[in-house]
């Protein structure tokens, strides 16, 4: 059966969204936000005093959909910060092999050199690993963001296109 845009009727029923009396829309944001939708404007057309211009109530939605991700920018945050204390332990550990020279022979300078390297080692490889992770995570949480923002966008066109026109 194929049905024209024009035909489309949009009702809600136990919380779902159908279409023509035949077929409820998946369980989703979107629809969710349709639902909302539907059931806001008919009860600004029965009650004309609350009436209110604005269609535009998918701030809720878009803090739904993209609060989750305020973790993973947090956790990519504190990944740079633990590359950074890493950092300065490992400053502590090659320093504190200096502060212990007594006398400066060849045996003790080597071993000195050794701790030296192994602190330097530390504060370097831990600096590398918190901003290597740090940008794997950013950026995984920066195409989550663009694609909510996408999503948002293809809702509202979808509702103002097709969804609006056929509730007046």
């Amino acid at each position: 059966m194929i049905v024209k845009e024009k035909d489309l009727k949009l009702a809600t029923s136990d919380n779902k969204v159908k279409i023509n009396n035949e077929k409820f829309l998946p369980d989703c944001l979107v629809t969710d936000y349709i639902h909302d939708l539907i059931s806001k404007t008919n009860a600004e057309k029965n009650n004309p005093e609350i009436r209110n211009t604005s269609y535009d109530h998918i701030e809720y939605y878009e803090s739904k959909l993209k609060s989750p991700h305020d973790i993973g920018w947090f956790t990519a945050d504190v990944m740079i910060k633990m590359g950074l204390l890493g950092t300065i332990v490992g400053f502590i550990l090659m320093l504190d092999s200096v502060s212990n020279i007594t006398d400066f022979d060849v045996t003790t300078m080597q071993k000195i050199l050794a701790y030296m390297s192994s602190g330097m080692g530390t504060a370097l490889y831990t600096t590398l690993a918190g901003l290597v992770c740090s940008v794997l995570a950013a950026t995984q949480y920066q195409m989550l963001d663009r694609s909510a923002d996408d999503l948002i966008a293809s809702i509202r066109h979808l509702t103002r296109v097709y969804v609006l026109p056929r509730l007046n």
